[in-house]
């Protein structure tokens, strides 16, 4: 796991050079399991770090006198989208404080799902690292509305949830994941074929292949036909066909 600053910078370069992704958390509808005094949930979407834990940009549920044992936060990110990674930014308390976040999970799930469908990002056994902000990747892209974060305390312990600042990344659509190739065709024959709806749906079935390398999708009257590929021979100097469209894994 890196750091924010590298994983900002390379995210933030990734988003100039495709125009795919941005922080889809800024000032979206967030909630928590409980409140202490005003540290509402609404604070770590609005886009201020502010690890100071005496600051006013601090999202804190209600703490060791409560009696959660699975404290959680999460923001509503108000439609789906595919998820790669979410930066947590930590107040500035003393290492191994017991207010940092440890024991946690991140878990996403979609429109009209319950938390029981939710699929998890990451999770970490460990306390967070004071006065940073850290980049925990999900192993796989998930599409999903709904980021949760949640303590896992056993029964009976007391827990809490203390974080300054959360940002999603995502794009909404697969997309991203792929390099869009102009003016080119693909060499040989594809190794499957299928209608499909969208250039999205031809894009996760060439993810989930281990063996596809390149795919095209090509505009039918009625549908789109993806054509999945395992060679990357492009026909060098093509005009191409208007109606086609490849890209790279």
């Amino acid at each position: 796991m890196l750091y924010w600053w590298t994983w900002y910078l390379y995210y933030l370069l990734f988003d100039i050079c495709s125009g795919a992704l941005w922080n889809l958390a800024l000032n979206k509808p967030a909630s928590q399991s409980s409140i202490y005094e005003n540290c509402v949930a609404s604070r770590s979407v609005d886009g201020i770090d502010g690890l100071d834990r005496y600051g006013l940009s601090c999202s804190h549920t209600i703490g060791f006198n409560g009696h959660e044992s699975k404290p959680w936060w999460e923001v509503d990110l108000q439609q789906e989208y595919y998820i790669k990674g979410i930066a947590i930014s930590h107040p500035d308390f003393p290492q191994q404080n017991p207010r940092l976040l440890h024991k946690f999970s991140i878990e996403i799930y979609g429109n009209g799902e319950t938390l029981d469908k939710a699929v998890l990002c990451y999770y970490q056994e460990h306390h967070a690292t004071p006065a940073t902000t850290e980049m925990f990747t999900c192993t796989e892209a998930i599409n999903g509305r709904y980021v949760r974060i949640t303590v896992n305390g056993k029964p009976g312990e007391k827990k809490m949830i203390y974080v300054c600042e959360v940002r999603v990344f995502g794009s909404p659509e697969f997309l991203s994941y792929f390099v869009r190739l102009e003016g080119t065709e693909v060499g040989g024959l594809p190794i499957a074929t299928q209608q499909v709806e969208n250039h999205s749906q031809c894009a996760m079935k060439c993810y989930v292949l281990p063996n596809c390398i390149i795919f095209s999708v090509q505009s039918m009257p009625t549908y789109y036909q993806c054509e999945i590929y395992s060679t990357n021979f492009l026909v060098a100097n093509s005009t191409g066909n208007a109606n086609t469209v490849v890209f790279l894994k």
